[in-house]
């Protein structure tokens, strides 16, 4: 009815600036404080911080496993409790990979910082799509490599960007650019050769 439920007084439309004061000088925590983001924002900054949090919770990429943390804490999960379910890597070298037609996924983990990614290998009905995405917040945003497959005398070359990712579904891999080889590359023994570069993100 427009009326002050207390007082019976019309109270209109306009804005209350001094209520909006009130509210904005209230100080909130990121919803990643859980995940040690120690950060605090107004109710107005809260969307976009999160969008922008480097704490956002990440998932560890295998399957029989639940941890769930930073992706800090995801890859010192990962080097402590999963470290022989990785292979390792250095930034800027290429790291030889045999892809056997059974592989859904291979983990890579980054050396000296510790960055996971994920070959994702799915089978295509014109042959297998290769790609490698990375576990890290959306705010990382992604990271160049480049993939080799070669076989006989025929060479493919791909190049393109990672696209970070914090839960890994092998049902469901994320839709981003790949390799498409084709079945006959992986030859008699259903093993690919693969040369995997992934350039270092300051670069």
């Amino acid at each position: 009815m427009n009326k002050c439920p207390s007082c019976r007084l019309p109270n209109g439309h306009s804005r209350s600036t001094a209520m909006e004061k009130v509210i904005e000088s209230i100080q909130v925590a990121c919803e990643n404080a859980d995940y040690g983001c120690k950060e605090k924002m107004s109710y107005s900054e809260k969307y976009d911080h999160g969008r922008a949090c480097h704490y956002t919770p990440c998932s560890c990429p295998l399957a029989a496993c639940n941890f769930v943390g930073s992706f800090h804490q995801i890859y010192q999960h990962f080097r402590g409790v999963h470290k022989h379910a990785a292979e390792e890597f250095v930034y800027d070298k290429v790291l030889r990979i045999t892809l056997s037609v059974h592989h859904d996924l291979i983990i890579l983990q980054e050396e000296k910082n510790g960055d996971l990614f994920i070959l994702n290998n799915s089978t295509e009905p014109d042959g297998y799509r290769i790609s490698v995405n990375c576990i890290a917040p959306s705010c990382k945003g992604g990271v160049v490599y480049s993939i080799v497959a070669k076989s006989g005398g025929a060479v493919y070359e791909f190049n393109s960007c990672t696209k970070s990712i914090q839960n890994w579904d092998e049902n469901n891999p994320p839709s981003v650019a790949s390799l498409l080889v084709p079945s006959d590359f992986f030859g008699s023994y259903g093993q690919l050769h693969l040369g995997v570069r992934i350039q270092h993100p300051r670069k």
